[in-house]
């Protein structure tokens, strides 16, 4: 027979502390604004009648899809996007800035090269270097 206690504890996704939303909410908003914002580069481009170079300074990225394939929310302003996805990371900025619990002073201070030896574990160094493919795959195909 299961008391009240064992019963409601059981865990759930939902039951999480603040700062993971907070860091979940920064992390769909930082690659939101790279889905929202990249299909519309096209736009400012013919109107500014920006080089290449210049729209990849605006926002930091290659541009490499043609002007046919702009999106809606490119169509109605090339502006809007950015200032979406800018008061959207303002907003992940203020979420974090108070649901982060303050870091701990660590006992002892770390080496430059503590990194480095870390990755003599074999895990770590499996999923860093799973890691370094995977973004720059993902960084070269959005390019």
């Amino acid at each position: 027979m299961n008391s009240p206690s064992t019963a409601s504890s059981k865990p759930s996704l939902f039951d999480q502390p603040k700062a993971v939303y907070a860091v979940a909410f920064a992390c769909v908003i930082s690659f939101m604004g790279i889905g929202l914002v990249d299909p519309i580069l096209p736009a400012p481009k013919t109107q500014l009648t920006a080089t290449e170079s210049q729209v990849t300074l605006l926002f930091t990225s290659i541009w490499s899809s043609p002007p046919a394939q702009c999106s809606s929310l490119g169509n109605i302003s090339w502006r809007g996007p950015f200032y979406g996805v800018s008061v959207l990371m303002a907003v992940a900025l203020v979420a974090m800035l108070f649901l982060l619990p303050d870091t701990p002073k660590p006992e002892h201070k770390s080496s430059l090269s503590a990194p480095l030896k870390a990755l003599t574990h074999r895990g770590l160094l499996t999923m860093s270097i799973a890691a370094l493919l995977y973004n720059w795959g993902f960084f070269t195909m959005l390019g």
